[in-house]
């Protein structure tokens, strides 16, 4: 193997980016086995380098799917619980990057395979509530490897914010959706929990739902099905991606499941429906309108 010399390997182990990216930070997101190999045999592979954030190596590695990287770790036995600034893992970084790293070393069956810890940052956050915030059809491979890895979906942040929270914040009914096909009753109640500022994540929906300048023109009909706003008629295809926001299609579903739980009467109606008027959503009102007639027109009367 190839020896450096002094002047290379000091430019190799000194030079970094202007976010504190080393050399080893870079061949991990650009990866090359053969310049991996020249930097070990010469030692200079320091698994502990820091960015500006304090992430390491590994951090990357589970961000950007470099498994080979990982699996060099696993043999070597590297701490796996490193931390950056903000107290996160890599196990939070796949997360917030919905890297499948996570779900194929569950999933492996060799001597690869990790078991996923239910690790939290300095906030509280869990690995699933930073992957809460991501809206991809793909945040379900997340959820897997959180039931799987029996990790507490009931938890909280230091803010006494759950996953859904979180996802509502961030309308990401898909992960809803998923919830509610895999563990219903876990749904049903994480959307009652409020956080420290006594805040369920359906207010936090309906809180964080963008205004319009511009109401679009829309009947609200006295009877209707929120379904034919949702699904094709013909073939079942989620029609939604194209007509509402992502906080309306959340809502739409979320509204749904309250009804079907019969406990639609446990949330501040009345706020959702003024709040919907003034953020000029059509769409949420009509919702409303059918579920809740009665709040509904009692909301109008104040106006």
């Amino acid at each position: 193997m190839y020896r450096l010399s002094k002047s290379e390997q000091n430019i190799l182990t000194h030079e970094c980016c202007s976010n504190g990216m080393s050399t080893i930070h870079l061949l991990v997101v650009h990866w090359n086995k053969e310049m991996f190999r020249l930097l070990h045999s010469n030692g200079l592979v320091n698994w502990n380098d820091r960015d500006n954030d304090q992430s390491t190596p590994l951090h990357y590695a589970f961000c950007h799917s470099n498994y080979e990287f990982s699996q060099i770790a696993i043999i070597l036995k590297i701490d796996f619980d490193v931390r950056s600034s903000n107290g996160s893992t890599p196990y939070h970084s796949a997360a917030v990057c919905l890297s499948l790293t996570l779900y194929v070393f569950m999933c492996t069956n060799t001597e690869y395979k990790l078991t996923i810890p239910d690790a939290k940052d300095i906030n509280g956050l869990s690995i699933l509530q930073y992957g809460s915030h991501i809206r991809s059809i793909d945040i379900n491979l997340l959820l897997e490897v959180a039931l799987v890895s029996k990790h507490d979906l009931y938890h909280t942040d230091i803010s006494g914010k759950n996953f859904l929270h979180y996802a509502a914040a961030n309308g990401n009914f898909f992960l809803y959706l998923f919830v509610i096909q895999k563990v219903p009753q876990v749904a049903t109640d994480l959307l009652q929990q409020k956080d420290a500022f006594g805040n369920t994540p359906v207010d936090e929906l309906f809180a964080c739902m963008p205004s319009q300048k511009v109401m679009k023109p829309f009947k609200l009909p006295t009877f209707g099905d929120y379904k034919q706003f949702l699904f094709s008629a013909d073939d079942g295809k989620l029609l939604h991606l194209d007509i509402l926001s992502p906080h309306e299609s959340f809502i739409a579903f979320v509204l749904d499941h309250l009804i079907t739980e019969n406990i639609l009467d446990h949330f501040n109606i009345k706020n959702y429906i003024l709040l919907s008027i003034l953020k000029t959503r059509s769409h949420p009102l009509f919702y409303l309108k059918i579920y809740a007639k009665e709040q509904y027109n009692d909301a109008i009367r104040s106006l």
